[in-house]
């Protein structure tokens, strides 16, 4: 799994470098395949503002600007038509250099000299998504001066994290930080977003199947679909994920924070304006996001509307249901599917996503309203609009399990000296709550940490955090003890023998 440094760094407010932290992970049983920078290198960009921008007296297609980092005002001649006076954009000074070793030097363009060059998201090798091609809009709150690298998060860097398949909890901001934390000897939660006041209007939903365990909607009116601002964008591509649109981007950067996939509707375009969760009839197609018509089979479990489905249930989502730039209401979904039932969907059309692998590995039910509220916070904050009732359907309580161990066994297992109290403070670090009852601990396990089940996982979380280094090499132990027959088994012998001395062969039946 790929994800940001920086945003783990802001999260937990660690002074460990990527390097560190990399041995850190391994050191608990998650070693970093790779470590890569988030952009090319860039030197010698700064954040500018236009001051003029006027027509270029040689040329008809470009355009003399004045613009300012701050401290001095440079003349630089831009092709670009999609700048004014007090944009805020990237300049690139004489001596910078910008990715393949494009070095900016004084010139001379169509008789006019350029101290400089404005660049585009392009130019600096970023795959952004804007409203039109020509120079970076940087926002308007950017100070001149800065660095561009430092402004825009661009020396950030990406962790590639072998995760165990049992670790489902670890695709996600607060799973990897509550890790890092715990490694760190220190424990973490992530703040749940407040409470939204909005309109009183809800969605209709029915579920159908058994494979539903729990399906929210809000319905937020009055959206304006625009490119993501540039922090979000960049975030998502630390995490290997391609921006799209501020909805979408938001319900991706929401399952990257929380772990919690969510889907995003056009509302208007559902044909029953209600939501029903069910199995897929004999026969039916859908053709999904990817432009693929689909054989649905009867196995698989579809979100629809109206009778037509809309999303095959935590695989993908249909073409004609989709976001896009005319999108004025949006549906968001948050929902539990059977994680079993996904996996053999996903399989079954040769669909992999980000999405479907959250919930093949089981996703947490106890976030499921958190994650929707704050996707619903920040479409509202980012794409304006606003949010109705939350409206849901079954059941979202989840499973409360507590583990009994005895320190003798913990250190049996792991061939250690390990105290009642270091065992405590290990499992309250990785957000465990301990009660102790005489000789024996019950550890209670959250919701979020479905490959807990046995007193083994609790001792292999103590030796993990302890240090695996720590424990010293032993050979295995045991007494040995002679068999000795009992009664029926020494007379059984002796017949044996007897007739053998007789001649006679025994048959085994």
């Amino acid at each position: 799994m790929k994800f940001s440094y920086n945003w783990l760094k802001e999260t937990l407010g660690f002074e460990l470098t990527p390097q560190e932290l990399a041995e850190g992970l391994a050191a608990v049983g998650f070693p970093v395949e790779s470590i890569t920078p988030l952009a090319p290198e860039i030197t010698g960009v700064v954040v500018a503002e236009l001051l003029e921008v006027k027509p270029h007296p040689n040329a008809d297609r470009l355009s003399l600007t004045k613009v300012s980092d701050g401290s001095e005002v440079y003349s630089v001649v831009c092709g670009a038509h999609n700048i004014a006076p007090g944009d805020k954009v990237p300049l690139a000074r004489i001596g910078a250099v910008l990715p393949d070793n494009f070095k900016i030097k004084r010139s001379k363009i169509r008789g006019v000299e350029s101290e400089g060059m404005l660049c585009s998201a392009a130019e600096l090798k970023l795959p952004l998504v804007q409203d039109s091609d020509g120079i970076l809009q940087l926002p308007l709150t950017a100070q001149p001066g800065l660095d561009i690298n430092a402004y825009l998060g661009l020396d950030d860097v990406i962790l590639d994290i072998e995760l165990t398949a049992d670790r489902g909890d670890l695709l996600s901001l607060r799973g990897l930080a509550a890790e890092i934390s715990a490694f760190l000897g220190k424990p973490f939660s992530l703040e749940a977003p407040e409470e939204i006041e909005g309109g009183k209007w809800g969605f209709p939903i029915t579920i159908d199947t058994e494979a539903c365990s729990f399906y929210t909607g809000r319905l937020i009116k009055g959206v304006k679909v625009a490119p993501s601002p540039l922090w979000l964008q960049l975030r998502l591509l630390a995490c290997g994920m391609r921006p799209v649109n501020n909805i979408v981007d938001i319900a991706n950067y929401v399952m990257l924070e929380w772990g919690h996939p969510l889907h995003t509707f056009d509302a208007d375009k559902l044909p029953g304006q209600e939501i029903t969760v069910r199995q897929a009839l004999p026969a039916e197609t859908m053709v999904t996001l990817d432009d693929k018509e689909r054989q649905l089979d009867p196995g698989m479990m579809l979100i629809t509307s109206g009778g037509r489905p809309v999303t095959i249930a935590g695989v993908m989502g249909s073409e004609d249901s989709e976001v896009d730039a005319n999108t004025t209401n949006v549906l968001v979904e948050a929902a539990v599917f059977d994680a079993i039932s996904v996996r053999r969907t996903a399989k079954a059309l040769g669909i992999s996503s980000e999405a479907g692998s959250r919930f093949e590995k089981g996703v947490d039910p106890a976030v499921t309203r958190i994650a929707s509220l704050r996707a619903t916070s920040l479409i509202c904050q980012l794409a304006g609009g606003e949010a109705g009732e939350l409206t849901s359907a079954g059941d979202d309580k989840a499973s409360v399990r507590s583990i009994a161990v005895r320190m003798e066994d913990i250190n049996g297992l792991l061939g250690t000296n390990i105290t009642e109290e270091q065992a405590i403070g290990i499992l309250n670090n990785l957000g465990l709550q301990v009660e102790t009852h005489g000789d024996s601990l019950r550890v209670q396990v959250p919701s979020r940490r479905r490959d807990l089940e046995l007193w083994q996982d609790i001792s292999e979380e103590v030796g993990r955090l302890y240090g695996y280094d720590k424990i010293p090499a032993s050979l295995p132990q045991g007494a040995l003890t002679l068999g000795v027959r009992n009664d029926k088994q020494s007379l059984e012998w002796q017949v044996r023998q007897l007739l053998a001395g007789y001649g006679l062969y025994e048959v085994v039946p």
